[in-house]
């Protein structure tokens, strides 16, 4: 959610940022969810691995669609280009835009 305020703040401004968020949650069933140890683990070794291409955030959001089958959203336009198909075959990613 930071990312996507981060976004609407840039494009829109921060006096957008509130409104958008909150409809955006009103919008869509976010669930926040508590990592597990495995997980920080793995998103950890994922964040080694494209230290240069990854946040800590996208990292643990990387790995735990993968390990739940789950569509990866992000803001990131090249994902596809910095990573090995491996990984990119194993998400179903959804990009936003915000231009």
């Amino acid at each position: 959610m930071e990312e996507i305020a981060f976004h609407l703040c840039v494009y829109y401004g921060k006096e957008k940022v509130e409104t958008y968020i909150a409809s955006f949650l009103y919008d869509y069933n976010i669930q926040v969810v508590k990592p597990q140890i495995q997980l920080i683990q793995k998103a950890g070794i994922l964040k080694c691995q494209y230290r240069s291409v990854l946040s800590y955030f996208d990292a643990l959001m990387i790995e735990f669609s993968m390990q739940n089958k789950l569509e990866f959203h992000t803001t990131e336009k090249k994902l596809r280009k910095k990573f090995p198909s491996k990984i990119v075959n194993q998400l179903k990613i959804i990009t936003y835009r915000f231009d």
